[in-house]
């Protein structure tokens, strides 16, 4: 049996992407106060018999009841912040002039080195839309601390990327204008040009630095090549070029991937 309704409390937190609730203590305590009502209400239709699922301990039952002194974890301690700051390949670094200059609330994920090398297709940027950096712990701290209204947010594995990945892919609305390349185009090779207009859901991040900028990416043979954002003006607009071989100068390719996005 499945029992439908709305239930309003502010104190809830939201993950990252805005697709979830986080499953912290506020959310298990909603449980247990919610869990109640819910019983009656459902033995009302199927009868007494039933019984409900049980529920996470809370906070204050969790809690040792003990008078002996008990060691509180201790976090990973604070370390200063590289400028600028590294991201997954091939995303652009960041300089901590850009990272102050985000609007509030914008995703910012981070990665620590290990992890980053076992991230494989999930973290490539036409997937994954979002500023990924590679930080220690430590870093991840301090970032966090940097500025207010900054939301920093961990992947601890390639799954964690995944599923942000699909929430992105599932918000996402585009109008999608396709333009055939050829040599006389000035990309290094043959392909096709993606210019994307983003009705709905989050525009790329990959490398952009002002508001109207338009990210840009670029695969070669079906791999990652190159990342950056060009001065264009063009809100919620991206672009993705695929090559089917060939050198991408990332110069002389811009201006010209400028130049076709303008024409």
């Amino acid at each position: 049996m499945h029992l439908v309704g709305v239930l309003s409390d502010d104190h809830l937190r939201k993950t990252a992407d805005q697709a979830d609730i986080v499953e912290d203590a506020r959310y298990i305590d909603m449980l247990h106060a919610l869990q109640p009502t819910a019983t009656r209400l459902i033995r009302q239709v199927i009868g007494q018999k039933y019984e409900p699922p049980p529920l996470p301990m809370q906070a204050a039952q969790a809690a040792p009841q003990s008078d002996q002194h008990t060691t509180v974890p201790r976090g990973p301690r604070p370390e200063p912040l590289p400028d600028p700051l590294v991201q997954v390949a091939p995303r652009p670094d960041l300089s901590l002039d850009i990272i102050g200059g985000l609007a509030a609330g914008t995703p910012l994920f981070w990665v620590d080195p290990n992890t980053a090398r076992t991230l494989g297709p999930t973290a490539e940027p036409d997937r994954f839309p979002f500023r990924l950096l590679v930080l220690t712990p430590g870093q991840a701290v301090t970032l966090a601390s940097f500025r207010d209204n900054l939301s920093v947010s961990s992947l601890s594995s390639a799954a964690d990327a995944e599923f942000v990945a699909r929430v992105a892919a599932r918000q996402a609305d585009l109008h999608t204008v396709v333009i055939p390349l050829t040599e006389a185009d000035g990309l290094g090779g043959r392909g096709q040009l993606h210019l994307r207009l983003h009705l709905a859901g989050p525009t790329p991040a990959w490398g952009v630095e002002g508001q109207d900028d338009v990210p840009v990416s670029v695969r070669i043979a079906r791999r990652p090549q190159w990342c950056g954002a060009l001065h264009l003006g063009l809100p919620a607009v991206s672009v993705c070029v695929e090559l089917d071989g060939g050198d991408f100068d990332p110069v002389t390719g811009a201006a010209a991937i400028s130049h076709l996005v303008r024409r």
